[in-house]
């Protein structure tokens, strides 16, 4: 995981952080069975900007 992705990660609680990781190794999954090639791993959430 990009340095920056998983310092964001790691400032939630841990139930939070656990969930979202499972988030993460379902998609890496899904995206490995259907051979969809590689998955970029960047921030997307956060106040739109204007």
């Amino acid at each position: 995981m990009l340095t920056n992705v998983e310092g964001k990660f790691d400032d939630y609680p841990d139930e939070v952080k656990t969930i979202m990781l499972g988030v993460r190794e379902l998609i890496l999954c899904v995206a490995q069975d259907n051979q969809l090639g590689a998955v970029e791993k960047s921030l997307k959430w956060g106040e739109p900007t204007l």
